[in-house]
């Protein structure tokens, strides 16, 4: 089952809310420790069995189902789909025989009958179902169903397996507004009038307006302690990426840092000094102020990045906000990170081992070319006179303690 790239950044879905993510899920059989919500939970980055994590339903049965609860009508654009993958070619081939002649619902109830099928899988083989697929459909609801039927009659090839199966390694649903659903709803909105836009669900903590675009949160990176390993010179300092200068994105501005070249990994990261309560994290990358495109030679050392928020400098110690798995050169030059957690250190990380294969768009080496970082949210506590750490009546975001 050959694997097919899809450009995710031609819909803007990189910065868009995926409105599945660990919502409630449910699968009409579970093989071992295979279950539902393995395909919500955002993991991906090994999609075979022995992987753990895909939903994988049980054999021997005629009728497999897989549904997701978004825990509200959503005005729905598209749904990504990734299914298993192994190894071998004949394995992918077993694979491919229990994905064949799949459909996709969406519904405001958990019964199929009641929704609209937004898609049918009827003219592959084995040999040509791809392992990842994007399933257009614009609808309002609130289940998005996952089905398939080794029932008879009709009459199907003999690619097809003899039972139904669930091998979902990950579903994404995007919603999206407008007289056609062209439009996103605003970022930091979880549900949006269909026709205008305006926010209906509330928005993400900091963010207030009738489109979620004003902000009010402080800069906690700026002017704070930095540390870097390998910089390029003492011209570009890992302090260049929080003095709050970001007008020339270049070397030669002098307002970025740059780390070494013809490195394995990469690594930058800022102390707060205590821990804060996290809630949005952006990142201007160098762009030498020439037009950011597949030309630009930097988007190639952009990809493949971690964003990791510690209390300690080692990334393996924290919590990953963000990690670059399926972008390419069309990554934006801004990236604006959503990542409600409490921690001291924000860190970067960037690496090129040898011995691991990457896409054909990364850069040789590894690189932290960053000419601004800023880190908004709030503080999490305060200090008495005695110097005494106490809790304020904390927000959300004060609420996940690493």
């Amino acid at each position: 089952m050959p694997v097919k790239e899809t450009n995710f950044i031609e819909f803007g879905f990189h910065i868009a809310e995926n409105l599945a993510y660990k919502k409630r899920t449910w699968q009409s059989s579970t093989r071992s420790h295979y279950s539902s919500d393995k395909a919500v939970d955002g993991k991906m980055t090994i999609r075979m069995g022995s992987g753990s994590q895909c939903a994988i339903s049980g054999g021997n049965v005629s009728e497999a189902m897989w549904m997701v609860d978004l825990g509200d009508v959503y005005a729905i654009r598209a749904i990504f789909i990734y299914f298993r993958i192994e190894e071998s070619k004949i394995e992918n081939h077993e694979v491919a025989s229990r994905i064949l002649g799949f459909s996709v619902y969406a519904s405001n109830t958990s019964r199929i009958v009641d929704g609209k099928l937004c898609y049918h899988e009827n003219n592959n083989t084995i040999e040509s179902m791809p392992s990842q697929t994007i399933v257009n459909c614009i609808v309002q609801a609130r289940y998005i169903i996952y089905y398939n039927s080794r029932l008879s009659p009709p009459l199907r090839s003999a690619d097809y397996s003899k039972f139904a199966y669930i091998d979902l390694c990950e579903v994404e649903v995007y919603g999206f507004y407008g007289e056609f659903c062209e439009k996103p709803c605003p970022r930091n909105c979880k549900h949006c009038h269909p026709s205008t836009g305006e926010c209906l669900g509330g928005c993400s903590t900091g963010y207030y307006g009738h489109h979620c675009l004003l902000y009010n949160r402080e800069n906690l990176a700026l002017f704070r302690l930095t540390d870097s390993k390998y910089p390029f010179n003492g011209y570009t300092g890992s302090e260049k990426a929080v003095d709050g200068k970001r007008k020339s994105l270049s070397y030669t501005g002098g307002e970025c840092f740059i780390s070494a070249n013809s490195r394995t990994y990469a690594i930058w990261n800022v102390d707060l000094s205590y821990p804060r309560g996290i809630e949005r994290i952006v990142f201007y990358y160098r762009t030498d102020n020439f037009m950011w495109d597949k030309n630009n030679q930097y988007t190639s050392r952009f990809l493949g990045f971690s964003i990791v928020v510690s209390n300690a400098t080692n990334p393996r110690d924290g919590v990953v906000c963000f990690r670059d798995t399926k972008l390419n050169r069309s990554i934006p030059a801004v990236f604006d990170i959503d990542c409600h957690v409490t921690g001291r250190y924000v860190i970067y990380y960037n690496e090129r081992n040898p011995e691991l294969g990457y896409p054909k768009d990364y850069s040789q080496f590894a690189y932290a070319e960053l000419c601004e970082v800023e880190v908004y949210g709030i503080y999490c506590f305060f200090f008495d006179k005695n110097k005494q750490k106490q809790r304020n009546n904390l927000p959300i975001s004060c609420s996940t303690i690493l």
